[in-house]
């Protein structure tokens, strides 16, 4: 599988991930720290890189970023 670009990741897969995770804890009325969600979605981000580049079978790779 081919890589993402850096600049996806950065402009795209981080703000999406954001997003994602403030608009689900603000479904259940609880606050998040905004450092705290910023961390998480550059470790997704990272963690979203390596896996698209990774040698594996076809689909492993999204199951185990499925958190987007």
């Amino acid at each position: 599988m081919f890589a993402l670009p850096w600049y996806s990741i950065l402009l795209i897969s981080i703000p999406q991930t954001i997003v994602s995770i403030l608009i689900g804890f603000q479904l259940f009325n609880l606050r998040l720290d905004f450092k705290k969600c910023l961390v998480v979605a550059i470790v997704v981000g990272i963690v979203t890189y390596f896996l698209r580049g990774a040698l594996v079978m076809p689909g492993i790779h999204t199951v185990l970023i499925y958190e987007d």
